[in-house]
């Protein structure tokens, strides 16, 4: 069972490391465990820059296992969101992919009750104009659950571009952080993981 951390009561870097591994399996790197512990202080905006298999995704994950909320994953492909929440299940996570099939009154109904531990989705629905996100969105009480709202490769960039996080979040919440461009200013960048390194050179501390 997850434990409830606050800004100042953030698991050590051992902690993380070990409860991750027993969980799912991996031995995190120094980068994967300050983003985790940067995301369940909650102080502040997180970006991470991480290249393509070094293992970003796992961030995703490590929070849920210190804090009971709720994480929420925005990706440019469904396939992806699929992937993540079959892989969850297999370890005892609830979780759902949202997309326009799945988008039912029942499975937001069970998203807002607190059923799913990991919610992934797309863009278009997380900023559908008077869609069922939107009501999520503007709920004090579902958002006071949530850890994190994460979005996740491009997305980001893409969103804060055209203003739409800005409009969706124009009074977010203090439990909620976004990964955001770094042109919008104020945020902790805690790591870079340069693409063109060995896997092995990122994971050596």
């Amino acid at each position: 069972m997850a434990k409830s951390t606050t800004g100042t009561d953030v698991p050590s870097i051992a902690d993380i490391r070990k409860r991750t591994e027993e969980v799912f399996g991996r031995r995190p790197c120094l980068w994967q465990v300050e983003v985790a512990q940067a995301m369940l202080r909650r102080e502040k905006d997180v970006v991470c820059v991480s290249g393509t298999g070094t293992g970003k995704t796992l961030t995703f994950w490590m929070p849920i296992l210190f804090n009971p909320g709720i994480q929420i994953v925005i990706t440019p492909l469904n396939v992806l969101g699929a992937q993540n929440t079959k892989q969850l299940e297999r370890i005892g996570v609830r979780a759902i992919a949202i997309s326009a099939e799945t988008a039912t009154e029942k499975n937001f109904q069970d998203i807002k009750d607190g059923k799913y531990r990991v919610v992934t989705t797309n863009p278009e629905e997380a900023l559908k104009k008077k869609g069922r996100f939107e009501k999520l969105w503007n709920d004090p009480v579902f958002t006071g659950k949530l850890i994190s709202v994460i979005s996740s490769s491009s997305i980001g960039e893409s969103l804060l571009g055209n203003g739409a996080v800005a409009r969706l979040f124009s009074s977010p919440p203090d439990s909620m952080q976004w990964m955001r461009d770094q042109r919008r200013g104020a945020l902790d960048v805690i790591w870079t993981a340069i693409s063109s390194m060995r896997k092995s050179e990122i994971c050596s501390a």
